[in-house]
């Protein structure tokens, strides 16, 4: 097939001049590679012989010799890579360059007065013994295109129909249209950059079949360790449906691609380091065990300048809160601080499973970690998976089906044993290595993977990012698919976060094109603010409280328990009650400015408040059924308390409450119609003052109480710009505390530290548990930054490039789809539109042509092609999608693929 010309009507090149010219040069980055200066002259007449020289340029546009096409533009800045023995003073002794960040023993980055001397400096060291790297920072040129690898040829990589469903998680769209059908992680323009190559995953878990066809080629070589033996055999410890755990784990983070068999892992070139961490159970008839807290420890630190990424589909069950013994969390440090030579072990965990029990992620001690990158899992169409677990301390999310909708097409065990039992004849007896619908791999374990191999394409990408670095690139590449999630809020910084998925699902193509232009963060610092002194925590915190109506009427005040969804986190207006009876129909008008009193039974909780969602009211207040009416089961009717189960996405908070209190509410309703109710939570408060600006990453919180009731308390924080992370929910927990634990978030990300910090301990549940706070320390881990407006950037960067303070993280000073953050972040320029940008032709499939280009949300282009760059005609409209908008249209005949993209007026 022909390679198309693109057009993007409007877009300009971009003219840089040096103050004085440069030569070809060639650096070390670390391979060893010769640019070619490209040549600037000015327009004929536009410049006569008097006219002042240009001023010296902050970049200098060139190529590499053997890729005439490519187009890198190089700054004034300057990486360089030294062998331990090589001193950098020696290096600057002699030139004008200036220290300006110590990354890490060995490498630094260096300033210049303009690029010309950052370029002749860098092709001076280039050469020299001990310089293992020196080159000038540089936009690469991949920066503006998104580029499309062709499918493999693996027989299920497609999405099919039937019983197969083809590896939708990584891409899911019809094959013959190209139609989008749901979530994926977008990998076909990721493998246009990388595959993995020189990267190995450790795969924590129950081994890894080493000879399975598809993953024999990327474990050889590997290290491979079974930790209860002791031994270099990574195998499977067992031959059932948890001895294949492991390599179903392996499959979906690297099964060989294009061997024409079977299925692609996420990184397909990368390699596959089998940790046995199970054993047999001590006796005959007891279930299997992991191995012990020293072993585990082990496990963390080890081959840690071998292995790059470990992934850990494992965790504690039940809803108590449990986290890494000394043993173990001293092998995580280890990790942290000493894998990969000082840049850190990327960790990536499953967040859990158990989200129908009410557990929560935040109460696993490893998954709640910020060492560790805590993933949880979507269906095919982006919302949260049933078992799921929320938590403010989840990072992303990755598909992972659903018990409903199957599991993930993966590795299995070969034959009958593993989690695939059934015999196939021949000449498809092959499919009993794999497992996929009913028998496919879920749950957050199937989730993991996926992120861990999205991390080996990141690392492959860029060597030389630390783990705290992969997971800014994760969060920032991350898109949530399901807006009507009610949980779903923007933080200061501009950044759509929820519970459920943190910052969202993974984009493989995003996160390596991220990881193409990111620099290293510098280093992290931790401010904490002790709140001594104990605070009692009101019982039965959770209230519907009704106003006075009349003189002789008394306000009527009760307890009752919440939903799994939205919270009334500030307390809601007082409006008049509607009663509705059961619900079970559309209300007959309008609740716009009321709340609604229902009466449970009849229909699930969450039917009853869709439907008065939708009519406008503000919360509802249900109430117990009779007793006849439902005797048993786990929440009878009459004075039982319940749960709202069931309303994890409903719009509007609820309270329910006794069914004497109910009609206590409808008959103080009747008699008087304008009675105002309301809904608040009414708990213990704690402030912490932060004087110190930075531009937030993690944030926790050391709660330390004497509740008798763990699991009757709602914990949460609010920053000082108001985004409220929920660090606990109530839940079936029946210990006491939380005696001391921190809780972790991720949802303050770039936000700015200085100001007010608020914690709230309610007690939920009433009656069954009392205490108080007895202390709490806040933790805040990030960037220091000059910040007076207090919006999370730093004000020299605003005053220098947006000319003020005015602009924020969240605006978009050049209307280019990207935000100031990530303008700052990724270290571009705010005022120049990185959007006009040629579109980018790939081939979805043989009839199929794929057309992308940099997008915008809320925007409309429309996309044109024709016969010759003058002769255009209309394909089709395009709604506008950041960062990237893809259109996909029949290929068309050859020698007339000429497109171009303008803006819809």
């Amino acid at each position: 097939m022909n390679l198309w010309r693109t057009l993007l009507a409007g877009s300009t090149g971009l003219l840089v001049c040096a103050a004085a010219p440069v030569t070809p040069a060639t650096f070390r980055m670390p391979a060893t590679v010769r640019f070619l200066p490209e040549s600037n002259p000015e327009p004929a007449g536009l410049r006569v012989a008097s006219s002042p020289p240009s001023p010296p340029s902050p970049s200098i546009v060139a190529h590499p010799e053997e890729a005439p096409d490519e187009r890198w533009e190089f700054t004034d800045r300057v990486v360089l890579a030294l062998a331990p023995e090589i001193a950098v003073e020696s290096l600057l002794d002699s030139s004008p360059l200036k220290l300006d960040r110590t990354l890490r023993p060995g490498l630094y980055v260096l300033q210049a007065s303009d690029a010309g001397e950052a370029w002749r400096a860098c092709a001076e060291w280039a050469g020299r013994e001990g310089v293992l790297a020196a080159h000038p920072v540089a936009h690469p040129p991949w920066v503006a295109h998104d580029a499309y690898a062709a499918a493999p040829n693996d027989e299920f990589f497609r999405v099919a129909r039937g019983n197969d469903p083809g590896q939708w998680s990584l891409e899911n769209r019809d094959p013959e249209t190209g139609r989008e059908l749901g979530a994926d992680i977008n990998i076909r323009p990721a493998w246009a950059v990388s595959r993995g190559e020189g990267i190995t995953v450790g795969v924590a878990d129950s081994g890894v079949q080493l000879d399975h066809l598809d993953l024999a080629d990327r474990t050889a070589g590997a290290p491979h360790f079974n930790f209860a033996k002791g031994t270099n055999d990574g195998s499977p410890f067992l031959r059932n449906s948890l001895g294949a755990h492991g390599t179903s784990c392996a499959g979906l983070i690297a099964a060989t691609g294009n061997n024409h068999w079977g299925m692609s892992g996420v990184a397909p070139a990368s390699r596959i380091a089998s940790w046995v961490i199970w054993e047999r159970g001590p006796a005959a008839g007891q279930p299997p065990r992991t191995i012990t807290d020293e072993r585990l420890g082990d496990v963390f630190r080890y081959a840690s300048n071998t292995v790059a990424i470990q992934n850990h589909s494992w965790g504690p069950s039940g809803p108590l809160q449990r986290g890494p013994s000394v043993l173990e969390d001293a092998g995580i440090e280890d990790a942290w601080r000493q894998g990969r030579g000082g840049l850190g072990t990327v960790m990536v965990r499953a967040a859990g499973n158990e989200r129908g029990q009410g557990a929560q992620a935040g109460d696993d001690g490893f998954a709640n970690d910020p060492r560790v990158l805590c993933v949880a899992a979507v269906r095919t169409n982006g919302q949260p998976s049933s078992f799921s677990e929320p938590g403010a301390c989840v990072l992303v999310a990755a598909p992972a089906g659903d018990v409903t909708e199957g599991g993930l097409f993966t590795t299995d065990l070969p034959g009958t044993s593993g989690a695939n039992f059934v015999s196939f004849f021949p000449p498809f007896e092959y499919l009993s290595d794999f497992r996929w619908g009913a028998l496919g791999f879920t749950g957050t374990s199937a989730a993991a993977p996926l992120v861990s191999g999205v991390a080996a394409l990141i690392l492959a990408t860029r060597p030389l990012l630390t783990a705290r670095d992969v997971q800014q690139v994760m969060l920032l590449s991350a898109r949530h698919f399901d807006t009507s999630d009610p949980g779903l809020a923007r933080n200061r910084a501009g950044l759509l976060f929820s519970h459920n998925l943190g910052f969202g699902i993974v984009d493989a193509g995003e996160a390596v094109r991220w990881a193409a232009l990111w620099s290293n963060r510098p280093p992290a610092v931790e401010v904490s603010v002790d709140a001594e002194g104990s605070t009692p925590i009101p019982d039965a915190g959770f209230r519907m409280e009704l106003q006075a109506g009349a003189a002789d009427n008394l306000p009527l005040v009760v307890s009752g328990l919440p939903g799994t969804g939205v919270h009334p986190e500030i307390a809601t207006a007082f409006l008049p009650l509607v009663d509705l009876g059961k619900a079970l129909e559309d209300p007959p008008t309008r609740l716009d400015g009321k709340g609604a009193l229902i009466e449970r039974g009849g229909s699930p909780y969450a039917e009853k408040l869709a439907r008065v969602a939708a009519a406008g009211a503000a919360f509802a207040v249900v109430f117990n059924a009779d007793a006849a009416e439902i005797p048993g089961g786990s929440c009878p009717g009459g004075e039982q308390l319940c749960v709202l189960t069931g309303t994890d996405y409903s719009a509007i908070p609820a309270i329910f409450i006794r069914r004497s209190d109910g009609l206590a509410v409808r008959a103080a309703v009747e008699a008087n119609p304008q009675r105002a109710a309301r809904i608040h939570l009414e708990g213990a408060v704690r402030q912490f003052s932060v004087t110190r600006d930075l531009q937030c990453e993690h944030v926790g919180v050391r709660l330390r109480t004497d509740h008798t009731g763990r699991g009757d308390l709602r914990v949460t924080l609010r920053s000082p710009t108001g985004t409220v992370s929920v660090l606990q929910r109530y839940n079936a927990d029946t210990t006491a505390g939380p005696s001391d634990w921190t809780y972790w978030s991720t949802q303050h990300f770039f936000e700015p530290s200085a100001g007010t910090w608020e914690l709230r301990v309610t007690d939920q549940a009433g009656g069954e548990g009392l205490g108080q706070i007895l202390g709490a320390t806040l933790l805040v881990r990030g960037v220091p930054v000059e910040d007076t407006d207090r919006d999370g950037l730093d004000d020299a960067w605003e005053q220098s490039r947006l000319g003020g303070l005015g602009q924020g993280p969240a605006g978009d000073s050049d209307a280019d789809g990207i935000s100031n953050l990530r303008e700052f972040l990724a270290g571009s320029d705010p005022l120049r539109d990185e959007g006009s940008a040629s579109p980018d032709i790939g081939f979805f499939s043989e009839t199929l042509v794929r057309v992308s280009w940099p997008g915008r949300e809320a925007s409309g282009y429309t996309l044109e092609s024709g016969t010759t760059p003058g002769d255009w005609g209309s394909v089709t409209a395009v709604p506008g999608r950041f960062p990237v908008t893809t259109a996909i249209l029949p290929t068309p005949a050859e020698g007339t693929g000429y497109f171009r993209v303008k803006p819809a007026p």
